[in-house]
């Protein structure tokens, strides 16, 4: 069974399903090879995740574990930005923020274009389950590094977070700094 047809049997909705999704999950990665480990700049990095469906919340995270440091969660558009700026006057920077397009508030895209004028160089990964290629080309024109549309892989996801990775650490090197990782 292919992993986007899961999400096309099974309403997430009732908790009886959401366990029942997890075994399978669960099934599918004990039977697929492992991912290979993600590069140096990932392992301690700090990421944003803005979700406004607990269920995506807890997928996302599980997918994200053992790749990433630490994930914080946020749930609307406006927050996120507000989180975004604490975190640059405290001097810990998200390395990466996975945005969702409709969110409580507002929406990521006008969150993308706000999170860009406070920081011009985190990459911003946007999904969304509305996947038209006009609303990718608005997306990506608004600041946001890669596009990844709903329901999405383990692996899918992994691999636009080393994108992402590389790209950080070229942003580094350009400008000077000997970390890896902000």
């Amino acid at each position: 069974m292919r992993i986007s047809r899961l999400f096309q049997l099974l309403p997430l909705r009732k908790a009886e399903n959401i366990e029942k999704a997890t075994e399978i999950l669960d099934q599918y990665a004990k039977s697929r090879p492992l991912p290979e480990p993600m590069g140096r700049g990932c392992g301690n990095w700090r990421v944003l995740l803005v979700e406004d469906c607990p269920d995506q919340q807890r997928l996302t995270c599980r997918f994200l574990k053992g790749h990433v440091a630490e994930v914080d969660l946020e749930c609307n558009g406006d927050a996120s930005v507000e989180l975004v700026y604490r975190a640059i006057r405290e001097k810990n920077r998200f390395d990466l923020i996975i945005l969702d397009l409709y969110l409580l508030d507002s929406n990521g895209i006008e969150a993308t274009i706000r999170i860009r004028d406070l920081d011009p160089a985190v990459p911003i990964i946007g999904i969304t389950a509305h996947a038209t290629e006009d609303i990718r080309k608005i997306w990506l024109a608004s600041g946001c590094d890669h596009f990844l549309a709903k329901p999405f892989t383990k692996e899918s996801l992994l691999a636009l977070v080393e994108k992402a990775s590389r790209k950080s650490t070229t942003v580094l090197k350009s400008s000077g700094e000997s970390s890896i990782c902000r």
